[in-house]
């Protein structure tokens, strides 16, 4: 069990398919788009220009907007702005033009890991246009290098697996990294992780039950995975972590699946970070 887990290339109505003993607690993309689109149409935004790259996890987030965005907005994927020539054939300003050309409403930010500092570029770009345009991003830009830079990028809407709580209602889990690690600033992958191994620990107590033995654990484990609710110790004894029948989480409302701005922290010291909407619109937030 793993938050990260890598994926098969092979699509799926919503994703792409993990193999049999792999399962995911970070939410499937799907549900990115999903909130991403709910959050174009509040804004009243018609074109999107994406951001892109030519990595897997990029690749497959362009499928899944291709499928959902069209029938509400213009999508424009166009090849200025592809990050994967950042050292040879990538141009800033070739992107920042064709993005005026367009006359767009919004940049879509889907960057591999491996390329956010060239996202950033584009970020940066936009950030200091006299012409700045809205700006959204998958997951893989909730990083230091959207907010702590010398040009943060105010204002991105970025949609995560899970944002931490107020501080006056932290989780256990934020109690206890707080305790351990003199912080409660954990973020999402912290928290998929934490529910990766209570999910696991769960599911072999269940098996242990069934005194299986050697080789047979591992099916009766994937099975107990792939079929059980499995309770993960936030000090909320309904948070449960259950997989579909491709291996991705079930969404439900325990926290999961937010939309978060990059908003200012202070003002003076001019630093940024990561506050939870309170809307698909998102023109509130708390934290």
């Amino acid at each position: 069990v793993t938050s990260t887990a890598p994926r098969k290339t092979e699509t799926i109505p919503n994703g792409v398919v993990l193999n049999s003993y792999m399962f995911r607690t970070a939410l499937n993309d799907s549900f990115a788009v999903n909130e991403l689109l709910k959050h174009i149409s509040e804004n009243g935004y018609r074109k999107v220009v994406v951001i892109h790259d030519n990595t897997i996890y990029s690749e497959a987030f362009k499928e899944l907007v291709k499928n959902v965005f069209p029938a509400k907005v213009n999508l424009l994927i166009p090849d200025e702005c592809n990050l994967s020539g950042a050292k040879t054939t990538f141009n800033v300003r070739d992107c920042r033009d064709r993005i005026r050309s367009e006359n767009a409403d919004v940049l879509l930010f889907i960057p591999g890991t491996e390329r956010n500092k060239s996202a950033k570029d584009v970020v940066d770009s936009n950030v200091n246009s006299d012409q700045a345009l809205a700006m959204l991003g998958g997951d893989t830009m909730y990083d230091s290098i959207s907010r702590d830079s010398e040009y943060p990028a105010k204002g991105m809407v970025i949609f995560v697996s899970w944002h931490r709580s107020s501080p006056l209602n932290l989780s256990k889990l934020e109690k206890d990294a707080s305790d351990l690690l003199s912080t409660n600033q954990i973020n999402w992958r912290t928290a998929m992780a934490y529910d990766a191994t209570q999910a696991l620990i769960e599911g072999l107590r269940i098996a242990k039950q069934q005194n299986c033995e050697g080789i047979a654990c591992r099916r009766v484990l994937r099975d107990i995975l792939a079929h059980e609710g499995l309770k993960s110790d936030w000090g909320d004894p309904t948070r449960i972590v259950k997989f579909d029948s491709n291996g991705d989480r079930e969404w439900n409302s325990q926290g999961l699946g937010v939309l978060v701005k990059v908003v200012s922290d202070d003002p003076q010291r001019n630093t940024y970070k990561f506050a939870r909407c309170n809307n698909s619109k998102c023109d509130e937030t708390t934290q």
